[in-house]
């Protein structure tokens, strides 16, 4: 179900992300880098300031992603899972509801921003952004992006500090540049 691998996506990034450092950042950098593979079926664009996690750094997130970005400083992370479409004809508003009811028993201090559901490159997709706070008092946005295809599912994930940062309009930029091929 595409609830059951969105919450093994939040809870391996949260993993990652307390462990980084936070500092202040206004850089938004206009240089961008582009990943693309035919293999697992997506291109995406990323600024030139966020590295690309190697086969290390995603065996950490317990190979879960195919794809995973991170900034350092001050501490954000954006990944790619993909999961085989088992559910014909799931309507993105229902995974939204599951969403809403699953994720406050999961984390502490839930509180849900909002939802919308959004056009990528004339895929539909639920956006779906919330904050919470882990177990060592950090408060943490994130943000879930669920495109549905006939043949699989994409999780896109991204989160950093509560604060609006110049890291959450990056994340946005790399989220609309996602494609699927």
């Amino acid at each position: 179900m595409y609830i059951s691998f969105g919450l093994l996506t939040v809870l391996a990034l949260v993993i990652i992300f307390i462990a980084t450092p936070f500092k202040n950042s206004t850089n938004i950098t206009s240089a961008t880098k582009q990943y693309r593979s035919s293999k697992h079926g997506f291109s995406i664009n990323y600024p030139s300031n966020w590295e690309v996690l190697n086969e290390k750094g995603l065996a950490k997130l317990q190979n879960n992603f195919v794809f995973a970005l991170v900034k350092r400083t001050p501490g954000a992370i954006f990944g790619v899972k993909i999961q085989k479409a088992e559910a014909k004809g799931v309507k993105l508003e229902e995974v939204a509801q599951a969403l809403d009811k699953d994720l406050p028993k999961n984390f502490n201090k839930f509180s849900k921003i909002g939802q919308e559901v959004i056009a990528l490159k004339n895929q539909k997709a639920l956006k779906y952004s919330y904050t919470f706070s882990s177990k060592s008092g950090i408060k943490t946005w994130q943000q879930l992006v669920i495109i549905p295809t006939p043949e699989k599912v994409f999780h896109l994930t991204a989160w950093t500090g509560f604060q609006e940062t110049a890291e959450q309009k990056e994340i946005g930029k790399i989220i609309n540049s996602f494609k699927v091929l």
